[in-house]
Parts: structure tokens; C-alpha cells; sequence
């Protein structure tokens, strides 16, 4: 009988008898030709994890084994890719949270690693970090009195539904007085620091910040330092060194958008760049305030954030709006709820591009933004 023709039976019940694997395969002629039924050796297997879902391509190390080999997750069967006299690649069958046991069989040659693959809880649809790789132009009066920085911070998180986006707003074309973050989200246990890698450079290296609660580190200009902002670039999540925790990696964790220009007017003022140290804000409170942008290289996304002072230069309103990236927004005039004691404004205005990894152990996403911020400030005339 043709070794192929196992292919073509259904059936599992021969002869009358439900039968093992093995002598399935002996029952269709899928044998081993080896002539002995010594053990099979199982080597190495990679990767060491996957969601429970199943779906995970994973590649075994063993041998001896050839066409016909069973591998098993568990009591589950997995379904071969590939097989070569020392390796097998399979995709992962769906399985319970936990480890479980990995075994080979070839004919009547079978090889076991005890509790080699773990399962984790598939995350798909959901988040497993969150944070921003982002940098900040001060124009304007800011830029006279501060200096050009950037930042970065990533958190590996529970899943959850939560990316960078979610501090700005529920939903796209949005606006909220005193917005706060909807829900809490819980770290994971943590490594000395976190590597992000980028093509032609060192990328960045993010130590655990006991302060920040998070992988932190500041930022310098693109070519001034190993930790430096780059527009337009792609950063790779390197593999992690976490305790009890598998050792990742992902491409494209971190985007980063490009630089654009800001525009800004209402009611009450005349039209100017935001890098206008002569512009004058809003003379009150009630005006649609609208600002536009550039678009080239438009990103994912555009964040704004007006921080409202008084007089004593104490914050008495925040409005943060998430918004398309397609050249302007006005903010409505019943956003604002203070009404009093606005002497100043701090305008934010962010380009963000979204992650499109998916982390490999639970086919949860990077919810980490790269984000190009403009920030200017403008005086109200007095009311």
C-alpha cells in the first residue's frame, strides 16, 4: 500500500477495533523503516509558548522521525507543516491555560519534553502594553524659555482594552473636559529594562523606573545620543528577560509619525501659526476653537490638549481630544466648562501612529503610540 494513501482514509476504526496512532500507521503502511522502535529524541522546540486559541507555528527539534509523525500538545493532536528527518514543524491545536506536555511519535518510536509548552490565555482583540515613544516641539514663547525634549514609556499589561489613545478619548471626532483614563491598568512583572531596536541605529534601551511605575527613559534628537527620537521610524520590541514571564519579541512595536505644522483660530482671534509668539488666544470662554494642521505624511490619528490657566498659573480646566488626521478640528464652544479666571492657554497638538504588532504568546496587540507633539501657549486679552 502506497505510504501517501494514509492521506485518504478517514477512519480510526480498522479491523473492528478502535486503534492507537501507531498502529494506524502501521495499518496504512506509514512506517518508520527504521527496523527498531528506539526513542525519539526531542531536542529543542520554539517557540516555548502560544495563545490557547491553538494556531501557533511551532518548530520541533527531534529525531529520528519522518513522514507520518504525530505530535501531540497535551491530548491534543497538532497539524503538521513540514517534516525533515530531524525536525517537524506544526501548528498548535487549541489547548487549556497552563503547560503541558509535548510528545513525538513516529511508528513505534515516541519521545516526550514533560511540560514544554505553556499556553496562555488568548488575547486577541485586546491590548498587552501600553505607553508612547514621543517628542515634544515647543514653539512659540515656549521655545524662547524651554528646550526641545522627548520621552518614553512602556508598560507590559494584563490584556485589556486600553492602548495610548484611550487618555484622549472613547472614540474618534471627540471632545472632554477634565478626561481621565477609563480604567486601571495592572503591569505585568517587570525586567531591568526593555530594548527597542530600529534599522541603522541602537534604537533605545528603557530601564524599570520605580517612579514612573514603568520601562522610562528621556529622549534626545535623532543623532544626538542612543536614546534619540526618530521621525518616521519603526522600533522592534528585542526578546524580554522577564521572570516567569515568555521572552517576547515583536516587529513594528513602537511607529513614530512624522513632523507636521499647527494653525490655530476662533471667534476671538485672527488666524496664526501656533509658533506665532505674538498670537493672542481666545477672549472667552465660549468660542469654537478651531486648529489645523498639516497633512503630509498624515498618521493614525491626532491628539489635542488645552490646558486653561488662572491667575495664579494653576490649571483650572483640561479639554483632550481625540481626532482624525484629515486637517482640522474645531472644539466646540460647550467643551469648556470653566467660565472664570482663564488668563492663559497651553495648546498641545499631537501626531500619533499606532503599533501594529501583535504579541506572539497571546496574539494581544502593542497598545504603545509614537506620538509628534507641537505645543505653544497664548495670553487672553482681558475680559
Amino acid at each position: 500500500m502506497p505510504r501517501g494513501f494514509a492521506l485518504l482514509v478517514p477512519l480510526t476504526l480498522l479491523g473492528g477495533c478502535w486503534l492507537t496512532d501507531a498502529e494506524l500507521q502501521d495499518k496504512l503502511g506509514v512506517s518508520d523503516d527504521t527496523g527498531d522502535d528506539g526513542p525519539i529524541t526531542v531536542s529543542t522546540i520554539e517557540p516555548l509558548w502560544g495563545t490557547a486559541a491553538g494556531g501557533t507555528d511551532v518548530t520541533i527539534s527531534a529525531g529520528p522521525i519522518g513522514e507520518g509523525v504525530i505530535v501531540r500538545f497535551g491530548d491534543a493532536t497538532a497539524s503538521i507543516i513540514s517534516v525533515q528527518s530531524d525536525q517537524v514543524v506544526v501548528r498548535t491545536p487549541a489547548g487549556a491555560v497552563g503547560k503541558v506536555d509535548v510528545d513525538v511519535q513516529w511508528g513505534a518510536h515516541a519521545g516526550s519534553a514533560p511540560q514544554a509548552f505553556e499556553y496562555f490565555t488568548d488575547g486577541t482583540g485586546t491590548f498587552g502594553a501600553i505607553g508612547t515613544v514621543n517628542w515634544i516641539d515647543l514653539v512659540g514663547f515656549l521655545d524662547f524659555a524651554y528646550e526641545d525634549g522627548g520621552s518614553a514609556w512602556v508598560n507590559l499589561t494584563e490584556r485589556s482594552t486600553y492602548d495610548y489613545q484611550a487618555f484622549y478619548g472613547a472614540s474618534l471626532d471627540t471632545c472632554a473636559s477634565g478626561w481621565s483614563f477609563p480604567g486601571n491598568v495592572v503591569e505585568v512583572a517587570h525586567a531591568n529594562e526593555v530594548h527597542l531596536s530600529r534599522d541603522g541605529g541602537s534604537g533605545l534601551l528603557l530601564p524599570w523606573d520605580s517612579v514612573e511605575d514603568a520601562y522610562f527613559s528621556d529622549l534626545v534628537s535623532e543623532g544626538t545620543g542612543s536614546n534619540a527620537w526618530i521621525s518616521n521610524g519603526v522600533l522592534d520590541l528585542e526578546p524580554l528577560d522577564v521572570p516567569d514571564f515568555p521572552a517576547i519579541s515583536a516587529k513594528a512595536f513602537v511607529r513614530t509619525p512624522s513632523a507636521f505644522a499647527v494653525f490655530v483660530t476662533c471667534d476671538t482671534c485672527s488666524s496664526a501659526p501656533l509658533d506665532d509668539p505674538t498670537w493672542v488666544g481666545p477672549t472667552a470662554y465660549q468660542d469654537d476653537f478651531q486648529v489645523e494642521w498639516t497633512t503630509s505624511a498624515p498618521g493614525d490619528y491626532v491628539l489635542i490638549r488645552v490646558d486653561r490657566y488662572g491667575d495664579n498659573d494653576e490649571v483650572v480646566e483640561q479639554v483632550r481630544c481625540l481626532v482624525h488626521d484629515d486637517g482640522a478640528f474645531t472644539i466646540p464652544a460647550a467643551t469648556w466648562q470653566a467660565s472664570t479666571g482663564v488668563t492663559s492657554i497651553d495648546l498641545w497638538v499631537g501626531r500619533a501612529r499606532a503599533s501594529t504588532a501583535v504579541l506572539p504568546h497571546d496574539n494581544s496587540k502593542s497598545g504603545v503610540a509614537g506620538v509628534y507633539w507641537i505645543v505653544g501657549t497664548a495670553g487672553f486679552v482681558p475680559m
